[in-house]
């Protein structure tokens, strides 16, 4: 009874955290946070409002690509409250794993007014040398923030989302939880996420048969 007690008081005020991380401006969901070389990732995102969405993706070898929108003149407005679902060319998954280890980031960002794409655009197609960032300095997030405040007034909400790629991911599930929705799969056998990982904070519960684990995935930043 006292073990229930202090679950149940210690459950409250984290759903609250995750209840207020999720109705962040602007979210980004990854279908997996671990992946293999060829795995075909799945990305979705939702914005609190209408607006313009840019969802880029930076490699583990640091390279930069676009993923919505597909090519730089395509419509990029979004609606706000719904879940859009992120495809590549020819209606295909977001993107394909190529990395054979390391990690990488999903980056989207929403702004009230359109983007300006034509900095870094090549004919009808986007100029990969021009998304090359200018000062990465390790940090593939403020990377990002730079690239996107070229691509506008500076005023945007974002959020990014990292994942690893492992030689063989460890992909059984080990513990009975609650979370955060706009997390991918709770459990991946903490491999070990450093750099740009160790900021996620989380919270743990009392413990019974298994753990009971929180992750607060915080909302991101905003550029106002």
């Amino acid at each position: 009874m006292k073990h229930a007690t202090l679950a149940a008081l210690l459950l409250v005020p984290m759903a609250v955290v995750a209840a207020a991380a999720q109705n962040a401006p602007i979210r980004v969901r990854l279908s997996e946070n671990v992946y293999v070389s060829g795995d075909r990732a799945r990305v979705n995102v939702k914005t609190d409002k209408d607006g313009y969405l840019v969802v880029l993706r930076v490699d583990a070898g640091g390279t930069v690509r676009v993923l919505y929108p597909v090519d730089p003149g395509n419509d990029a407005r979004v609606r706000g409250g719904k879940e859009i679902e992120v495809r590549s060319r020819g209606g295909r998954e977001a993107f394909t794993v190529s990395e054979k280890a390391g990690a990488g980031l999903v980056f989207a960002a929403r702004a009230d007014t359109p983007f300006n794409f034509a900095p870094f655009m090549a004919g009808q197609h986007w100029d990969f040398d021009a998304l090359v960032p200018a000062d990465a300095n390790g940090d593939p997030e403020a990377a990002m923030v730079s690239l996107v405040d070229r691509m506008g007034d500076g005023h945007f909400d974002y959020d990014a989302l990292p994942y690893k790629v492992d030689s063989a991911a460890y992909r059984r599930p080990g513990y009975a939880a609650i979370y955060d929705p706009w997390y991918p799969t709770l459990y991946r056998g903490f491999l070990g996420y450093g750099g740009f990982y160790s900021s996620w904070p989380w919270l743990y519960g009392p413990g019974f048969r298994a753990t009971i684990a929180v992750p607060i995935r915080p909302f991101r930043g905003r550029r106002r």
